[in-house]
């Protein structure tokens, strides 16, 4: 028999409205489970997603069954996966004569024992929109609140650390913020615990991330590192961190220190393991040298890029790749990619691909700025890839506003970490500019198009007050970024000043 789970209202709001997949699996593990999903039924399963792609997600557009007597399932909403605690008296209760499955009632509580929610993170929770409690007091923001690209508000509140878009009726406003304000900056590429030779201590991550928060980023996802990272969800100082795992890549294929390094036949298990250790994404290393050509070469099989995708996509994540050269693109694509990192070997047949498949891209032309010296290093010993570098280099401009004439999605990211000081975020916003993009666009790329795309919510009645504020108006000039008046987390005032 099974029972039927409703996802309530208020588990739909927030980063959920913004699009982000609900989906189902069971709380057993691959042997006991048989490799096989939940045995209930599903609203629907595997369907296409805005592109047409077969995800391999259960999306659950009604209610989620189960079986009675199986372990409690957990659902993803919005990129996150709740383990629901349902009443045990409904069950095990045997319901006969029964032609369908049953609504019941169900919680989820973030941290705690098993039963409740695996630990995504408290974090992840206080990303959803929800109603403001009463408080002694509010914070004002006037001036303009930039709400949307092209949405103006001359104020909003902020009570009990979320934002309020009315006035709070009894409650006093003992703090004034004036100027340009607007949701807080995504870096929707950095590593926050890794540093040139791999993982680094927490003291140097802290610093790491506070650089992102000055710098007013807020939001920011981690696009692989091998550091243990979990304590910053408990710091309401500290930006929301969306992780990526660590990164997959082949044996010698990439930076030392930096992946698991592990071969074709084992790329799906690690992909899946990946996809249950991070936030919703997992990270393919697509390309790197190979040493026996002597240049950029993919670094996976079609297929087994495909099975790990799927593999991915089956936990509820999504996939990601580093692409520096041309010939990994079309494989990865067909093979149900999501996002390509870098994307510096896009040509004209691989635009159109990833414009018709909706696969976003980020460009990190910060990062790509150090491609000359890589060349330089490698002219010796390498010089066919130390001349692709060098051209790659060379047209990077073209190829990021050739992707986004053909209407490919493009965020900002800085690949700070590693070898790149944290903090970059208005240098690449600025960077896009100089690439062709419109202002607005490049705006857009870092605040409230990424925070949509990550599922995030912006400056929305209920949200995080998460914002930043400017002296003038960053879509006539992204100079501007560089220059905050005041940065806001979760209704505190952490800087400049």
């Amino acid at each position: 028999m099974a029972v039927a789970v409703a996802v309530p209202a208020a588990g739909r709001r927030g980063s959920d409205q913004a699009g982000g997949p609900v989906a189902a699996r069971d709380t057993r593990g691959p042997d006991e489970a048989g490799g096989r999903g939940l045995t209930g039924g599903l609203g629907q399963t595997g369907g296409p997603d805005r592109a047409g792609r077969r995800s391999g997600v259960s999306r659950v557009h009604g209610p989620l069954a189960f079986e009675v007597g199986r372990p409690v399932p957990e659902v993803r909403v919005a990129g996150r996966w709740l383990r629901l605690a349902i009443p045990e008296e409904e069950r095990s209760n045997q319901v006969t004569n029964h032609t369908g499955p049953r609504p019941v009632q169900w919680s989820a509580k973030v941290g705690g024992p098993a039963g409740t929610v695996p630990a995504s993170s408290r974090r992840q929770r206080e990303a959803q929109v929800s109603e403001p409690s009463k408080a002694g007091s509010a914070t004002m923001v006037r001036g303009s609140v930039l709400v949307g690209p092209n949405e103006l508000r001359d104020a909003i509140w902020i009570v009990d650390g979320r934002v309020r878009l009315t006035p709070p009726v009894g409650v006093p406003v003992e703090r004034t913020i004036e100027g340009w304000a607007l949701p807080g900056l995504v870096d929707a590429h950095c590593h926050v615990g890794l540093g040139a030779s791999g993982a680094v201590d927490t003291a140097t991550a802290e610093r790491q991330i506070l650089t992102d928060r000055e710098a007013g980023a807020l939001l920011l996802r981690d696009a692989g590192s091998p550091a243990d990272t979990r304590w910053i969800d408990g710091r309401d100082d500290l930006p929301e961190l969306i992780r990526a795992g660590r990164h997959l890549a082949r044996p010698r294929r990439y930076l030392r220190g930096y992946a698991h390094e592990i071969e074709p036949e084992e790329l799906p298990a690690y992909a899946a393991e990946q996809a249950r250790r991070g936030d919703g994404w997992v990270k393919l290393v697509g390309d790197w040298i190979d040493r026996s050509t002597g240049d950029l070469a993919p670094c996976w099989p079609r297929d087994a890029a495909a099975a790990a995708i799927e593999a991915a996509h089956a936990e509820g994540a999504r996939v990601t790749a580093h692409c520096f050269g041309e010939d990994s693109l079309a494989d990865l694509v067909a093979a149900g990619i999501d996002c390509i990192e870098h994307a510096t070997g896009l040509r004209e047949d691989t635009i159109g691909l990833l414009a018709e498949r909706g696969v976003a891209i980020v460009p990190t032309l910060v990062n790509i700025a150090s491609f000359p010296g890589i060349a330089a290093g490698a002219s010796e010993r390498f010089p066919i890839y130390a001349r692709h570098m060098l051209d790659l280099h060379a047209r990077r401009y073209d190829t990021v506003r050739a992707a986004h004439d053909a209407g490919i999605p493009i965020y900002v990211g800085t690949d700070a970490g590693g070898s790149l000081p944290h903090g970059l975020v208005a240098a690449e916003v600025a960077e896009l500019v100089a690439a062709g993009l419109p202002p607005l666009a490049a705006l857009d790329a870092a605040v409230w198009s990424a925070r949509a795309w990550l599922g995030r919510p912006g400056l929305v009645e209920g949200a995080p007050a998460d914002l930043v504020v400017y002296p003038a108006d960053p879509r006539a000039d992204v100079a501007v970024l560089a220059q905050p008046l005041a940065i806001v987390l979760r209704g505190q005032v952490r800087g400049p000043a």
